[in-house]
This record gives C-alpha cells, sequence and structure tokens, in this order.
C-alpha cells in the first residue's frame, strides 16, 4: 500500500469490533467469571466446570485474556481480573452480567438486520 494513502486500521477495527462483544458475551453466558471465583483455575478444570467440549476452549481463554478481561499466570491458570470479579460475578452487588445477557438475546439479531431496516 502507498505511503501515502490513510491508514484503513480504525475501518477495520471497527468492523471487526463484534469478535470482541461475542467473545465476552460468550464467556458471562457459559458462567466462565463465576467459576474463576474462588481463585485460579487451569485449563482442564475450566473443561470440567462448565462441562465444556475441550476443543477450542485455549484459544478462547486466550481470546479473552488478550482482551485483559481474566488473566493467565505463568503456570497457565486463569483468574478473573479486578474489573471481570467486580462485575461479571453474580454474586456481587455490583454485577452487570445480566445486563450483557439481554445485549446478547435482544439487540445483537437487531442490529445485524440494520442495512435491511
Amino acid at each position: 500500500m502507498s505511503e501515502d494513502l490513510p491508514s484503513p486500521e480504525q475501518l477495520l477495527n471497527t468492523a471487526f469490533a463484534f469478535r470482541k462483544s461475542q467473545v465476552l458475551l460468550a464467556a458471562v453466558r457459559l458462567g466462565l467469571f463465576p467459576a474463576l471465583r474462588k481463585g485460579a483455575l487451569e485449563l482442564d478444570a475450566i473443561v470440567a466446570e462448565l462441562a465444556l467440549h475441550g476443543r477450542g476452549v485455549r484459544d478462547f481463554l486466550d481470546a479473552l485474556v488478550s482482551l485483559d478481561l481474566p488473566k493467565r499466570d505463568d503456570d497457565g491458570h486463569y483468574y478473573n481480573s479486578p474489573q471481570c470479579a467486580t462485575y461479571l460475578d453474580p454474586e456481587q452487588p455490583t454485577y452487570i452480567g445480566g445486563v450483557l445477557e439481554y445485549l446478547h438475546v435482544s439487540y445483537y439479531q437487531t442490529w445485524s438486520g440494520l442495512a435491511v431496516a
């Protein structure tokens, strides 16, 4: 690409932003953050706790880590960030996961039809 052309980075970041929201919404729907409430868990423990098929779980968790949601320590254990512990644990009075689930169910499909509307 020529150096005198503007960068498409903002356009591409905006176009791909749905992936970030879907990863977060899936984690909320699967109950990941409450599962990490008691502390760090290794991959196999998360698979067992959430009754997930093991294939793809590491990639899914690492996508969340790349978004700075849960964290992963040097031993490969995943744990809640302070933000997730505060807002995505249903036992906390500050829980907003219900709003996120509502957005997924009520808004995601609607917005996907914007061009048709």
